[in-house]
């Protein structure tokens, strides 16, 4: 309780209000009250006002900023304010009886961040969750991947049967009972989920990794389910692909080599029915020609397995079904069993006899027309996958092509003759040729120009002859292939015959269509056709994407081998130092201390390789702190060359040029050491197993703006060192993917991929960068720019690691938030002669910096707890004490400490973990500049 009485409103209190005033008590006691709380008054003085006026004030959850502890601070109350009265009835005063609720309020408040922190989690995360409560299983929440995948935007508050209806009939929510009844959660791997998003939409197959797990209240009763997963849908069908993709690569091999040594139609025909039937493994397989006026179609020759007898002859497609009509339509007919197929179940009984009980009939057509029937039959059910339809699709259009170019060469032989001998100019036969070639059929003559061409032109590329002939071809020809296409003419010309020579030619309608070529010569003419490819390239461009997302999934289990690997190597660094020390207490506790050392060295050894793992694992992320100094890099290279040599090999000869009058460059030399030693390696491989000449070469180089933009680095000055090799060499494709992490051109188990993408990494963010240059067969030359420093070279510490140099009763500042390694740290500094004080967060750090205490030097974790990081604190504390000393202590490369990229004088870091010597060596050479 307070009173504030009389006209300054002179403030008194109780003992319980002594909290509430902080630093403030006893002075604030019989002050007035705006000097009390100067800081509020803005807020307080209204209200203050109106009490004195008679109104009596009562406010809960009242929040304002006051000084009570030598900072604002956000505060809550709940009060009543009531006017205080003099004997006469005249307000004289104000009585306050408050009650703070701040650590209430903040404690609510971090509660709701905290839910609302996980929701948004949860909301934004990469996988979809879904959360149902109850026994109807109630949708209470799905995050945004859950509508992206199922389009469940409106499900909120219904019940998962009523909300996604689709999916009944496939035991989901069967599952969803059982969970809920036994609370034990079901995981499924690559679950086949046919749904619909709406009512409007088909339906769709996916393929989900999912869990169902079972929400526990503190009773003990499962009250709902958590549900989250991935559609894993691309990387499954990235995967059938590729399977897919081996089977159709070894079918089209081995009938493009049956094909080579084929001639008449009929055996082009029987050929790719016996790869594709063997391939697939069906009981028939068979190419017919259509008649669609009688509809029937007559089979030459089908293959049978074995105990299938044969379909040749005529048969009429009505005795079957009424299938017939999709396949005028152009559509093919995919029948996985004719009697629950509508078109074929009167026929089913007829289909069986002539073991065709599940088939697939594929049309070919030309120029609009069903002319053709590819067909498989199947003795018994079957399921045809997309990847079988597409395979059957592509060998009826080669067999079309095939048995169509054949008939074309023939006929083209038979026109070429004609006109040689001058018989007739133009003859019925060979005007039927002309006209119902479906393939491009063209005379051209040696200066270019179209002498004829047939009406294929308008249907396949929509220009009329009439526009066609007299122009030259390279008015058709797609612009970026006109330099082949000509060069390709005169080759024709010179008669040297061209066989599946392709370019793009232009549609009418301003696209391009792939054209594959044949060409003779005859004298100055030269006669070619072509056949239109386009589909088969749309085909494999899309079976190269579903490699390249099969390369990508491979990735990802790359990276879940390596996060292994590392664990199996912390594991065991881990288990040598904790041995250590456990051996090491129990002798000491013995008095057993003859062989300490040995137990301190095996634990300082596994350290020092932990710690350059996890440097090495921050140089591959490009996060790593680096430990930058003005560097001569003639020296650097003088200094390692006895180790290179060692490193490559006597196969390999090897010679160092370095430029006279080398710029200096400002980096960390032992990463520069790495990344040199990276690359000669990497020649070394390349140069396997016979040698070859290994050249090292250091440069000044002065990159103007355009020599800069082509290096990707701004203008200015750089050195150069290049590391050049006599070896394979690399193609342009593998020149673009280099420096990607985990690309690897050595054989399995002789390469990570890491080592470029590491020193990529590391000369980047040195404000530098790498280029390449380099030819198959011609060796490869890698070039490593660094930006030139204008100063004098940085002189190396002559100290040993383990030797301290002590201090002169200094006092220096430790800010860690981990207790032991700031005991570590402060027992270190104290041995060594130093004053010190310890704070736990940046919060009180800065407070210390604050005081009147001597303070002369700050050394600091860079992440620190309390909403205040490392840099902060140290830039807060210079503002105070300008000539403060500053020593960064951190594990990871965080943008708060290198601000612009250069520390400011006075200021060094050091990454953790660290020697303690070298810390208070640090500390002592930063005290002496």
């Amino acid at each position: 309780m307070f009173l504030a009485w009389g006209p300054e409103r002179t403030w008194l209190y109780n003992d319980a209000f002594v909290p509430i005033l902080g630093q403030k008590h006893p002075g604030a006691l019989g002050r007035p009250s705006m000097q009390v709380w100067s800081e509020a008054w803005a807020d307080l003085e209204p209200l203050f006002d109106r009490v004195f006026s008679g109104v009596p004030v009562h406010m809960e959850g009242f929040t304002i900023g006051l000084n009570r502890r030598g900072v604002v601070e956000d505060a809550t109350f709940d009060f009543s304010y009531t006017p205080a009265r003099n004997d006469d009835g005249t307000i004289n005063g104000l009585f306050g009886v408050c009650v703070e609720t701040t650590a209430r309020v903040q404690a609510e408040q971090r509660e709701a961040a905290a839910i609302a922190r996980q929701r948004r989690q949860f909301q934004q995360a990469p996988g979809f969750v879904i959360v149902m409560s109850g026994p109807l299983h109630t949708v209470d929440f799905v995050n945004d991947a859950h509508r992206r995948v199922f389009g469940s935007a409106d499900w909120i508050g219904k019940s998962i049967r009523d909300a996604f209806p689709s999916i009944g009939g496939q035991g989901f929510f069967e599952l969803l009972d059982k969970v809920l009844a036994t609370g034990i959660a079901y995981q499924a791997n690559r679950a086949e989920v046919r749904f619909q998003r709406s009512a409007a939409e088909p339906e769709t197959l996916r393929f989900l990794n999912f869990v169902y797990a079972p929400i526990v209240d503190e009773d003990g009763t499962v009250s709902g389910i958590f549900c989250d997963g991935f559609d894993v849908t691309d990387a499954v069908r990235a995967e059938q692909a590729l399977r897919s993709g081996n089977l159709r690569q070894d079918v089209l091999v081995e009938l493009a080599e049956r094909f080579r040594d084929l001639d008449t139609p009929s055996d082009l025909s029987f050929a790719a029915a016996e790869v594709l039937g063997r391939a697939l493994g069906v009981s028939r397989a068979g190419y017919g020609t259509v008649d669609t006026r009688a509809e029937t179609i007559t089979i030459e020759r089908d293959w049978n397995a074995p105990g299938i007898k044969s379909l040749a002859g005529v048969l009429h497609f009505r005795d079957y079904g009424s299938y017939i009509e999709d396949l005028k339509q152009g559509r093919t007919v995919v029948v996985s069993d004719a009697r629950e197929d509508a078109r074929t179940a009167a026929g089913a009984d007829a289909l069986k006899a002539i073991s065709a009980q599940s088939f697939v009939n594929m049309p070919v057509t030309e120029q609009g027309g069903f002319v053709a029937l590819l067909y498989l039959n199947h003795a018994e059910v079957r399921a045809w996958t997309d990847e079988e339809l597409e395979l059957i699709l592509d060998v009826a259009e080669r067999t079309r092509s095939a048995v169509e170019r054949r008939r074309a060469e023939e006929e083209l032989r038979v026109f070429a003759a004609s006109l040689e001998r001058q018989v007739v100019a133009r003859t019925e036969d060979r005007d039927r040729v002309w006209r119902n070639s479906r393939d491009l059929l063209v005379i051209i003559g040696a200066d270019g120009a179209f002498k004829a061409v047939n009406p294929a032109w308008t249907v396949i590329l929509g220009h009329r002859p009439e526009d066609v002939v007299g122009r030259s071809f390279l008015q058709f020809v797609w612009p970026q292939d006109a330099e082949t296409a000509q060069g390709a003419l005169h080759a024709a010309a010179g008669a040297r015959d061209l066989s599946d020579f392709e370019n793009r030619i232009a549609h009418v309608n301003g696209s391009p269509r792939w054209i594959s070529w044949h060409t003779a010569v005859e004298g100055d003419l030269v006669f070619a056709y072509g056949r239109d490819v386009t589909a088969q390239k749309q085909a494999l461009q899309e079976l190269a994407l579903a490699q390249e997302a099969l390369r990508q999934s491979q990735k990802m289990e790359a990276v879940g081998q390596l996060t292994g690997g590392i664990a199996h190597d912390f594991n065991n660094l881990l288990a040598t130092i904790s041995g250590s020390l456990e051996l090491l207490s129990k002798r000491i506790a013995d008095g057993r201390l003859g062989d300490v050392d040995r137990f301190v060295t095996a634990a300082k050894g596994a350290s020092r390789r932990a710690a350059a793992l996890t440097h090495r694992l921050l140089a591959f992320s490009r996060q790593q702190t680096l430990d930058p100094r003005p560097t001569e890099v003639n020296r650097l290279i003088a200094g390692m060359e006895d180790l290179i040599r060692r490193s490559v090999g006597p196969e390999v000869e090897m010679e160092v040029v370095g430029a006279g009058g080398l710029w200096m460059t400002r980096i960390d030399p032992s990463q520069l050491e790495n990344a040199l030693l990276n690359l000669c390696i990497n020649a070394r491989d390349a140069m396997a197993p016979h040698g070859g000449r290994l050249t090292i070469e250091t440069a000044n180089r002065w990159l103007d703006d355009r020599a800069a933009k082509d290096r990707e680095l701004p203008p200015g000055q750089y050195i150069s060192e290049c590391v050049t090799d006599t070896g394979t060499g690399m193609s342009p494709e593998i020149i673009a993917r280099v420096f990607a992490p985990f690309f690897t051109t050595k054989p399995m188990g002789e390469g990570t991929g890491l080592g470029l993408s590491m020193v990529y990494g590391f000369v980047r963010q040195s404000g530098g960068q790498v280029r390449i240059y380099s030819e198959l067969g011609r060796g490869t030359t890698m070039c490593i720019y660094l930006p030139r420093h204008v100063g004098d070279a940085g002189s190396p510490a002559e100290t040993p690691v383990d030797a301290v140099h002590p201090g002169d009763g200094e006092t220096v500042l430790v800010v860690e938030d981990e207790p032991a390694i700031r005991m570590l740290i402060v027992d270190v500094l104290r041995d060594a002669g130093y004053v010190t004080l310890e704070a736990p967060d940046g919060a009180t750090g800065l407070r210390v910096l604050q005081s009147d205490a001597r303070i002369d030097l700050l050394v600091t974790d860079v992440g620190l707890p309390g909403g205040m990081n490392g840099r902060q604190v140290a830039d807060a504390g210079r503002k105070i004490r300008p000539q403060l000393r500053v020593l960064f202590i951190t594990g990871f490369a965080e943008n708060a400490i290198m601000g612009d990229g250069q520390l400011q004088s006075g200021m060094e870091v050091l990454t953790k973990p660290f020697e303690m010597s070298m810390m208070a060596n640090k500390v002592r050479d930063l005290l002496d500049r």
